[in-house]
């Protein structure tokens, strides 16, 4: 993939296969990212974690339970990724 200042660059010198996005650990990279395409499937777990939990009936302590350990996880790890980042 190239970065930086060769992001233009046509030519593939070596037998390597070129990529224009990769996914690292979860997280999307590449010159042609959108916000969607990080934030987009984990906003569908988020939404699938949510409704699944919602046909119990729990407090109010279980719900803050909920979401502080299945999906506060999720949403710090990208948003901590992308602070870093700078996007």
């Amino acid at each position: 993939m190239w970065l930086g200042k060769w992001t233009g660059r046509v030519d593939k010198p070596c037998s390597f296969q070129w990529c224009d996005k990769l996914k690292i650990l979860g997280i999307i990279f590449g010159n042609d990212v959108v916000p969607n395409d990080n934030w987009g499937p984990r906003i569908t777990k988020i939404r699938s974690t949510l409704d699944k939990w919602s046909k119990r009936n729990l407090t109010y302590h279980g719900k803050s339970v909920i979401v502080n350990i299945l999906i506060g996880p999720c949403i710090n790890y990208l948003g901590s990724v992308e602070f870093l980042l700078g996007w």
